[in-house]
């Protein structure tokens, strides 16, 4: 609900009339160029309100008061943009009038978990006055969540499968926050983590290595950091792991046109680190066939034949066997393209 309230007290009956209540309320003088005789003239005191660095908790309001200083009513429309996180929303838009001499309370809010960084959030108020058509109410924050986790996610990329790789993230507190970091835990046995003092302050460090041997080709994980703080009990951390074996499958993708039948492509199994030999390949599609030559040292060429784009959906793909303990299975996805 909006507040208003008169300017003078010769706009009391004015502003009771019109809008039902109000209260006289003497000079607020307008800062801003001299109003246009017989026009409204809006004006706010405080426009920007910038609340610093806050954690990312609850949400920021703040009550902003228009008033019309001019010599008629100001009719107002003020637009809110939408502030969940997706955008997808429509801004919230209402229209009021404001009698001369009266003022307009305009609440505002905006959702602070879930966000990072610098905010600005800016209303709308347009209107009738000619001097002045648009003012625009501007909240500012720096938003601060409690445990900052940097980077966001710990990323395992093109690794062997036998390697062990350690990787590290930082656990930098806000500042002033009093929260203490219990223990930290990891979703499966690929990974396994350990909590370091680290030499910034408020800082701790998460370092998490990779316990061999892993499964091929893409995995996410998870690490789940616990605390003392009833507001922020425990946070995630993202893990991706792409494990890569010793033997490469190629292309990438199989590109395969969507309106031709029959297509045959080439891809290629291969290593330069052990020795191996094809032992079978499994087709997405029946009637599809191969032939496969040694044309080097742990170098295999496959021609894959009669692949049909019509009996074959996209994340579909070639299964290669292999003879290695180690990597017993190769995927190439088949791509299907316009030309």
């Amino acid at each position: 609900m909006s507040r208003l309230l008169c300017l003078t007290c010769q706009t009391c009956l004015t502003c009771l009339t019109f809008l039902g209540s109000g209260f006289c309320r003497e000079g607020w003088a307008a800062e801003d160029a001299p109003p246009a005789p017989g026009a409204p003239f809006l004006t706010c005191q405080e426009q920007v309100m910038d609340f610093g660095m806050v954690q990312d908790l609850g949400e920021l309001s703040h009550l902003f008061t228009l008033m019309n200083a001019g010599e008629a009513p100001a009719e107002v429309t003020i637009t809110k943009p939408d502030t969940s996180k997706c955008k997808c929303r429509p801004a919230t838009v209402y229209s009021t009038n404001i009698a001369w001499g009266c003022e307009l309370d305009v609440p505002v809010t905006h959702p602070l978990r879930g966000r990072k960084g610098p905010l600005e959030y800016v209303v709308s108020v347009t209107g009738n006055d000619p001097s002045n058509p648009e003012v625009l109410l501007t909240m500012k924050a720096d938003i601060q969540p409690l445990i900052d986790v940097i980077p966001e996610m710990i990323d395992f990329r093109k690794m062997p499968l036998s390697e062990v790789i350690t990787n590290t993230c930082k656990l930098k507190i806000m500042p002033g926050a009093k929260v203490k970091i219990r223990r930290v835990k990891t979703g499966s046995e690929y990974i396994s983590a350990r909590l370091w003092p680290s030499s910034e302050a408020d800082t701790f460090e998460v370092r998490v290595t990779t316990c061999p041997p892993l499964p091929p080709g893409p995995l996410d994980d998870v690490i789940t950091v616990t605390t003392d703080n009833r507001d922020v009990p425990e946070l995630t951390i993202p893990v991706r792991l792409d494990a890569v074996g010793p033997i490469e499958g190629l292309p990438a993708a199989i590109p395969l046109l969507r309106h031709q039948p029959s297509q045959t492509q080439t891809a290629y199994a291969r290593s330069k680190y052990v020795d191996f030999y094809i032992t079978a390949i499994t087709f997405p599609a029946p009637g599809m066939g191969a032939r496969i030559a040694d044309i080097d040292k742990n170098t295999y060429r496959i021609t894959i034949t009669n692949m049909n784009p019509t009996a074959i959906s996209e994340g579909d793909g070639i299964e290669i066997n292999t003879s290695y303990p180690l990597q017993p299975e190769l995927f190439i996805p088949v791509e299907l393209v316009d030309h």
